[in-house]
């Protein structure tokens, strides 16, 4: 009777494991299969993506984000002309900006990064929602020119550790 006891302790947590792990690779290949995410390395969250492309005016950026389907994000955001950033807000914990950094006669340049997150166990918390909005800022700059340059740099991150 002891051995069963310890088959239910050992197997029910392993058990569970292998589903949950399961459902979240099943979840990923769906997104990856509708074109929602881009299977990236988890550490894409400490790294800003600068994008160089034609001559886009800021307007014109924000408006074609404005026609992006971002509803399955949790996702709120608003443009600051003035300083021509969008900020965005998530629901879920996280927080980004895009920056129109300078534009030139023939090109202009975009800076997007994740200014803030969640983590759990040391991992980006709904990092899927974070890769989703990434691949939509991408669609936005490819839609206005099929020949986006995106260099990435990393970050300098200061983290605070919760002790439980």
């Amino acid at each position: 009777m002891a051995g069963l006891a310890w088959v239910i302790i050992i197997g029910v947590p392993v058990a569970l494991f292998i589903i949950v792990t399961s459902l979240g690779k099943q979840r990923n290949n769906r997104l990856v299969e509708e074109g929602k995410i881009i299977n990236r390395d988890i550490s894409f969250v400490e790294s800003a993506q600068i994008f160089i492309l034609k001559k886009v005016d800021f307007p014109t950026v924000v408006s074609t984000l404005k026609a992006m389907d971002v509803s399955s994000i949790g996702l709120s955001w608003e443009s600051k002309g003035a300083t021509k950033t969008v900020f965005f807000s998530s629901s879920h914990g996280w927080s980004a900006q895009l920056l129109a950094q300078k534009s030139e006669v023939e090109q202009s340049i975009y800076y997007f990064q994740f200014t803030h997150w969640k983590t759990r166990h040391s991992i980006p918390w709904r990092v899927d929602t974070m890769n989703m909005l990434l691949t939509v800022v991408e669609k936005v700059f490819l839609s206005l020119d099929p020949s986006t340059q995106v260099q990435t740099t990393g970050l300098k991150i200061k983290t605070k550790t919760d002790i439980l």
